[in-house]
């Protein structure tokens, strides 16, 4: 997420992160190697449906460092100890097939050196022989314990969120262990291809990154990296960045309209650190580009930022921002161009929804034109745009909203380019992680080798009639 220099931003990925790919299987095997517990001491791990998530009398209220005053989470509770440790189980998507069951466990990671924290085979040996422990505590947890179970916490909220707005069983959508690494000795937070592992802060010292947006900007990785991915430079690692700051914030305005509280903000990363790392409305404050090569615009090329990734971010989130939150007024952009955005503005979860079914390895891949791997901005928000009339039919989004969107992108200068009509049965637009193996149900035809098995795929495909998406709530207004 952040080094001890404020404007020095790392983040997103670990230092051997490889994304889920062609060849790769996606990226299982590790955390298919992982014990599965079935009991802590005789204890047997609480185990709840995802459909229960919000019901369930298996749930617990533990004291919250970053989301006062408590947070609704599932762990298991043994000897007086509680235990990061829970099980979700999801219907499987297939019919027919046996439910999805996903073990989330947080480990304290405290011994790990930095350099063990980079390595993934080895914190998984290290959990599965025991010498890393499930975070735990008894009596009266610390704040750094707080801490620990606000991120493990989190990330079993995020579970609910992918279930509610993509009807997604977690990162993978198959049974498998999903472990969250707490308290490595980085002052960073990060993604590495299998799991997401938190730092800690040097100022304030000690603070576990385990923010509530932090968490969501990190898991969000995984799903990027699911759906389909960036290229991690340029223009395209920008994008990367830029939605999981988008998707993460929109996490937690979700949470904040399942619990009545008031965690929502603009701005990323402000909990641990006492500062926001980044400001959605206005990203010139941290120094990045708001405006498509305007003030602060990093140079593509430049392996420091990899290409500007960060510097560069801010176009993007901006964008989000005047959909959803509008201008505010009369504003004029880097260009000396006035500019009011007044609506109708976007509900937060449609934006990232319509996002998402845009990747080529979500649920839209058969029929919507695939955002590319190495995208530019200009070809992300075309791509978008080129979709929309299928993404605003299919879920009785107002057609009104892309006449708000075409003004924000004249409002910050990104150009549209053409494209040809889309053929989903051809594969030349499809991003080199573009792996997925469907089904249609009124065909059955396979859309890709059948070598090439795709494990996230959440495609219900009902019996005698077609596939028919999930309709949601608009839940997430500003």
């Amino acid at each position: 997420m952040r080094s001890s220099e404020k404007k020095t931003q790392t983040c997103g990925y670990g230092k051997y992160h490889r994304s889920f790919g062609i060849g790769d299987e996606m990226r299982t095997p590790l955390l298919d190697s992982m014990t599965v517990r079935t009991s802590i001491g005789s204890t047997p791990i609480t185990t709840i449906n995802i459909e229960d998530f919000f019901t369930s009398g298996s749930a617990v209220n533990i004291t919250s460092a970053y989301n006062p005053p408590n947070m609704r989470t599932f762990v298991t509770i043994d000897g007086g100890v509680t235990y990061a440790i829970a099980n979700i189980v999801y219907p499987n998507p297939h019919s027919g097939g046996p439910p999805i069951t996903i073990q989330f466990v947080g480990i304290d990671g405290t011994a790990l050196t930095e350099t063990q924290s980079y390595m993934p085979e080895f914190v998984v040996a290290g959990y599965n022989a025991s010498l890393l422990p499930i975070v735990s505590f008894s009596g009266v947890p610390t704040t750094q314990k707080q801490q620990f179970f606000d991120g493990y916490s989190t990330c079993l909220w995020y579970a609910a969120f992918l279930w509610e707005q993509f009807g997604r069983a977690g990162i993978l959508g198959k049974s498998v262990v999903f472990p969250f690494v707490m308290n490595v000795p980085i002052v960073n937070a990060f993604w590495n291809g299998h799991y997401i592992t938190f730092g800690r802060s040097a100022l304030p010292a000690g603070n576990v990154l385990t923010g509530f947006d932090i968490v969501g900007h990190e898991i969000t990785h995984g799903i990027i990296d699911a759906i389909g991915s960036n290229n991690y430079f340029g223009e395209s690692g920008s994008i990367n960045e830029a939605m999981c700051d988008i998707i993460g914030t929109t996490f937690e305005k979700y949470f904040d309209s399942k619990t009545g509280r008031s965690l929502f903000d603009w701005t990323i990363a402000e909990d641990p650190f006492g500062s926001p790392l980044r400001h959605f409305a206005d990203p010139n404050i941290d120094s990045n580009s708001k405006n498509y090569y305007g003030n602060f615009w990093g140079d593509t090329s430049d392996p420091i930022d990899n290409g500007g990734i960060y510097t560069n971010i801010g176009c993007i989130t901006y964008l989000f921002y005047l959909c959803v939150a509008g201008s505010s007024g009369v504003q004029t952009n880097d260009f000396g161009a006035d500019f009011n955005i007044v609506g109708p503005l976007w509900p937060m979860n449609d934006f990232i929804k319509w996002v998402y079914y845009s990747y080529p390895n979500s649920l839209g891949a058969d029929t919507y034109k695939p955002i590319k791997y190495e995208a530019d901005f200009k070809e992300f928000v075309s791509t978008l745009v080129y979709n929309f009339p299928l993404f605003s039919t299919q879920f009785g989004v107002d057609k009104e909203l892309l006449v708000t969107f075409k003004d924000v992108l004249d409002a910050l200068e990104i150009k549209l380019v053409e494209y040809v009509p889309f053929d989903p049965k051809k594969f030349k637009n499809r991003s080199p992680y573009y792996v997925r193996e469907v089904q249609r149900p009124e065909t059955s035809v396979a859309y890709m080798p059948k070598k090439r098995v795709n494990i996230f795929s959440l495609v219900t495909q009902p019996s005698g009639g077609s596939y028919q998406p999930r309709k949601f709530p608009k839940f997430l207004s500003s």
